[in-house]
């Protein structure tokens, strides 16, 4: 257990210190002065913060709903602070990959199976996988910008969604081959192991077909998923207004879109440099005005809250935890 606190401290300490030297590149790169952040408008910056807060209270009614699917009615609290926990673990391990284990963690002690937890978080994936695919390619048609990348990206986002499909197809379709490598492991597992394994994997299956037919509440997790991204994405939009720069609606919501597929490469904790780099790089083609100062709000907002948010929920649990 120490183990692992010393290491989500050294992640934190990596993640916010790449952060931070990659912000002070950029705007000393964007000759940015700290005269600009006083002139910068308030009621802007407080705007695109609370589009931050609609994204994490978007996440949590999508997972909300979800849990509703399968029966089960979670407090809105303990799913709320889960969000905030996760997005906290994923600020600090690369591609945001520690994001997904927490959550379903946080299902599970409301009283989820691991496979109804686990499918769930997977229905989360899917449906950010099919907004991302169908989003990014809208975008490009309506705004023309950087179409090589976005169109690469955007292949390979519709390729994996496909592969996604023929797997559900033939884990549906034929159980007996999920029985076959059940009896494969059997032998090579411990009894008790095997049979903890085999109902998850059962319970996963069941889990996800009760999604697929649920058909009357696909639409409301579409406009959810839609609703949880959205908000996000307009956050440097309003940054822009701030410092009383165009927002760039069209190209700034693209360029999100691309940013955030970009991020999912594993190199660096939450991202750090690459979203920065990244965001300075799109934004430099579009924006005119000091590029820098962008970036050092943008990045307050959508990854230091999450920190500072998630470190409360962390308090949250840990307190609990020690009062059990």
């Amino acid at each position: 257990m120490e183990g692992n606190d010393k290491g989500g401290v050294k992640r934190l300490a990596v993640a916010g210190a790449i952060t931070a030297l990659s912000i002070i590149a950029v705007m000393k790169l964007g000759n940015v002065s700290l005269e600009e952040f006083r002139y910068a408008k308030t009621e802007y910056i407080a705007a695109a913060f609370l589009l931050h807060v609609l994204f994490w209270l978007f996440w949590t009614v999508r997972l909300e709903v979800i849990s509703s699917i399968l029966g089960y009615s979670l407090p809105f609290r303990e799913v709320f602070l889960g969000v905030l926990a996760s997005n906290f673990v994923a600020a600090i391990t690369p591609s945001s990959a520690g994001g997904e284990p927490v959550r379903a963690k946080v299902l599970v002690d409301c009283g989820m199976g691991v496979g109804e937890a686990t499918a769930s978080i997977m229905v989360e994936r899917f449906l950010d996988a099919i907004f991302f695919s169908f989003f990014l390619l809208v975008m490009l048609s309506l705004s023309g910008f950087a179409v090589g990348l976005g169109l690469k990206i955007g292949v390979v986002f519709t390729v994996l969604i496909a592969l996604l499909i023929v797997f559900l197809f033939e884990l549906f379709k034929y159980p007996e081959r999920v029985e076959r490598f059940l009896k494969f492991i059997e032998k090579r597992v411990r009894r008790e192991f095997f049979v903890r394994i085999e109902r998850e994997i059962w319970m996963f299956r069941d889990s996800i077909r009760t999604f697929l037919r649920d058909k009357s509440k696909a639409m409301t997790l579409l406009a959810l998923t839609a609703l949880i991204w959205i908000s996000e994405f307009l956050v440097p939009s309003f940054v822009l207004l701030a410092f009383t720069c165009d927002p760039h609606w069209i190209l700034s919501l693209t360029s999100q879109a691309i940013l955030v597929i970009a991020s999912l490469v594993p190199l660096t904790p939450g991202a750090s440099g690459i979203a920065e780099f990244g965001f300075f790089y799109l934004y430099s083609q579009f924006v005119e005005c000091s590029v820098g100062a962008i970036v050092g709000v943008w990045r307050s907002i959508t990854y230091v809250s999450n920190i500072l948010a998630g470190i409360v929920a962390n308090l949250y649990y840990f307190r609990r935890l020690v009062l059990k």
